[in-house]
Protein backbone atom coordinates (compact mmCIF):
# COMPACT_ATOMS: atom_id res chain seq x y z
CA UNK A 1 0.00 0.00 0.00
CA UNK A 2 1.42 3.37 -0.98
CA UNK A 3 0.49 6.74 0.39
CA UNK A 4 -0.19 9.54 -2.07
CA UNK A 5 0.49 13.02 -0.74
CA UNK A 6 -2.08 15.68 -1.51
CA UNK A 7 -1.10 19.04 -0.07
CA UNK A 8 -3.71 20.81 -2.20
CA UNK A 9 -6.45 19.65 0.14
CA UNK A 10 -4.64 21.33 3.02
CA UNK A 11 -3.87 24.53 1.14
CA UNK A 12 -7.59 24.88 0.50
CA UNK A 13 -7.76 25.78 4.20
CA UNK A 14 -5.07 28.49 3.99
CA UNK A 15 -7.27 31.08 5.78
CA UNK A 16 -7.48 28.72 8.78
CA UNK A 17 -3.70 28.29 8.81
CA UNK A 18 -3.15 32.05 8.65
CA UNK A 19 -5.71 32.69 11.38
CA UNK A 20 -4.07 30.02 13.57
CA UNK A 21 -0.56 31.42 13.01
CA UNK A 22 -1.72 34.94 13.86
CA UNK A 23 -3.40 33.73 17.04
CA UNK A 24 -0.22 31.87 17.99
CA UNK A 25 1.72 35.14 17.67
CA UNK A 26 -1.01 36.96 19.59
CA UNK A 27 -0.68 34.49 22.46
CA UNK A 28 3.07 35.12 22.77
CA UNK A 29 2.48 38.88 22.49
CA UNK A 30 -0.17 38.97 25.20
CA UNK A 31 1.85 36.68 27.45
CA UNK A 32 4.92 38.85 26.98
CA UNK A 33 3.13 42.13 27.66
CA UNK A 34 1.37 40.77 30.75
CA UNK A 35 4.63 39.24 32.01
CA UNK A 36 6.48 42.51 31.53
CA UNK A 37 3.77 44.59 33.19
CA UNK A 38 3.49 42.26 36.16
CA UNK A 39 7.29 42.07 36.43
CA UNK A 40 7.69 45.85 36.51
CA UNK A 41 4.94 46.31 39.08
CA UNK A 42 6.22 43.43 41.20
CA UNK A 43 9.77 44.77 41.16
CA UNK A 44 8.52 48.20 42.22
CA UNK A 45 6.28 46.72 44.94
CA UNK A 46 9.06 44.57 46.40
CA UNK A 47 11.60 47.39 46.33
CA UNK A 48 9.63 50.51 47.19
CA UNK A 49 6.04 49.51 47.95
CA UNK A 50 4.29 49.42 51.30
CA UNK A 51 4.85 46.43 53.56
CA UNK A 52 1.69 44.58 52.54
CA UNK A 53 2.74 44.76 48.87
CA UNK A 54 6.25 43.60 49.70
CA UNK A 55 4.80 40.59 51.53
CA UNK A 56 2.24 39.92 48.78
CA UNK A 57 4.84 40.00 46.03
CA UNK A 58 7.28 38.03 48.15
CA UNK A 59 4.66 35.30 48.28
CA UNK A 60 4.06 35.70 44.56
CA UNK A 61 7.74 35.11 43.88
CA UNK A 62 7.54 31.87 45.81
CA UNK A 63 4.48 30.82 43.82
CA UNK A 64 6.00 31.46 40.42
CA UNK A 65 8.75 28.98 41.07
CA UNK A 66 6.40 26.46 39.46
CA UNK A 67 5.45 28.60 36.47
CA UNK A 68 6.99 28.78 33.00
CA UNK A 69 10.60 29.87 32.81
CA UNK A 70 9.68 32.79 30.56
CA UNK A 71 7.76 34.46 33.38
CA UNK A 72 10.79 34.11 35.62
CA UNK A 73 13.07 35.53 32.92
CA UNK A 74 10.89 38.59 32.54
CA UNK A 75 11.06 39.10 36.28
CA UNK A 76 14.85 38.83 36.13
CA UNK A 77 14.87 41.00 33.00
CA UNK A 78 13.51 43.99 34.92
CA UNK A 79 15.29 43.32 38.19
CA UNK A 80 18.83 43.09 36.91
CA UNK A 81 21.14 45.87 35.78
CA UNK A 82 21.79 46.30 32.04
CA UNK A 83 25.18 44.38 32.00
CA UNK A 84 23.46 41.30 33.50
CA UNK A 85 20.54 41.61 31.07
CA UNK A 86 22.94 41.52 28.16
CA UNK A 87 24.29 38.18 29.39
CA UNK A 88 20.84 36.56 29.68
CA UNK A 89 19.45 38.00 26.43
CA UNK A 90 20.31 34.91 24.32
CA UNK A 91 18.62 32.63 26.86
CA UNK A 92 15.61 34.96 27.04
CA UNK A 93 15.34 34.90 23.25
CA UNK A 94 15.41 31.12 23.22
CA UNK A 95 12.74 30.94 25.90
CA UNK A 96 10.44 33.26 23.94
CA UNK A 97 10.69 30.86 20.99
CA UNK A 98 10.14 27.84 23.26
CA UNK A 99 7.04 29.45 24.75
CA UNK A 100 5.73 30.24 21.26
CA UNK A 101 6.18 26.60 20.29
CA UNK A 102 4.63 25.48 23.59
CA UNK A 103 1.56 27.59 22.89
CA UNK A 104 0.40 24.66 20.74
CA UNK A 105 -0.89 23.11 23.96
CA UNK A 106 -3.53 25.85 24.04
CA UNK A 107 -5.28 24.10 21.17
CA UNK A 108 -6.28 21.40 23.65
CA UNK A 109 -8.57 23.89 25.40
CA UNK A 110 -10.14 25.03 22.11
CA UNK A 111 -7.91 28.04 21.47
CA UNK A 112 -7.90 28.32 17.68
CA UNK A 113 -4.14 28.59 17.26
CA UNK A 114 -2.03 26.99 14.54
CA UNK A 115 -2.18 23.49 16.06
CA UNK A 116 -5.94 23.79 16.35
CA UNK A 117 -6.09 24.79 12.67
CA UNK A 118 -4.01 21.76 11.63
CA UNK A 119 -6.20 19.45 13.68
CA UNK A 120 -9.36 21.03 12.27
CA UNK A 121 -8.10 20.67 8.70
CA UNK A 122 -7.11 17.03 9.10
CA UNK A 123 -10.48 16.26 10.68
CA UNK A 124 -12.17 17.61 7.55
CA UNK A 125 -9.99 16.13 4.80
CA UNK A 126 -8.30 13.20 6.60
CA UNK A 127 -4.89 14.41 5.46
CA UNK A 128 -3.20 14.35 8.86
CA UNK A 129 0.38 14.06 7.60
CA UNK A 130 0.02 16.92 5.15
CA UNK A 131 -1.82 19.11 7.66
CA UNK A 132 0.73 18.67 10.42
CA UNK A 133 3.65 18.87 7.97
CA UNK A 134 2.48 22.30 6.80
CA UNK A 135 1.78 23.44 10.38
CA UNK A 136 5.29 22.30 11.33
CA UNK A 137 6.73 24.36 8.49
CA UNK A 138 4.77 27.41 9.65
CA UNK A 139 5.99 26.91 13.23
CA UNK A 140 9.55 26.66 11.92
CA UNK A 141 9.12 29.88 9.96
CA UNK A 142 7.60 31.66 12.98
CA UNK A 143 10.42 30.45 15.23
CA UNK A 144 13.07 31.69 12.80
CA UNK A 145 11.34 35.06 12.41
CA UNK A 146 10.82 35.44 16.16
CA UNK A 147 14.46 34.61 16.82
CA UNK A 148 15.51 37.25 14.26
CA UNK A 149 13.22 39.85 15.85
CA UNK A 150 14.68 39.08 19.29
CA UNK A 151 18.20 39.29 17.82
CA UNK A 152 17.36 42.69 16.31
CA UNK A 153 15.99 43.96 19.62
CA UNK A 154 19.12 42.66 21.34
CA UNK A 155 21.34 44.54 18.88
CA UNK A 156 19.35 47.73 19.48
CA UNK A 157 19.59 47.35 23.26
CA UNK A 158 23.20 46.16 23.27
CA UNK A 159 25.02 47.50 20.20
CA UNK A 160 28.35 45.80 19.50
CA UNK A 161 31.32 47.65 20.90
CA UNK A 162 33.48 49.23 18.23
CA UNK A 163 37.19 48.49 18.83
CA UNK A 164 39.33 51.59 19.23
Amino acid sequence: MRYHFNFGEVFAYTPWLIKGALLTLELIGIGGVLGIALGIFGAWARSYGPRYLRVLFGAYVELIRNTPFLVQLFFIFFGLPRPALQKIWPALSSQVVIVMLGSAACSQIAVEDLSFAANFIQSRNFRAFESYFIATGIYLLLAILLRQVMRGIGLMLFPPKVPR
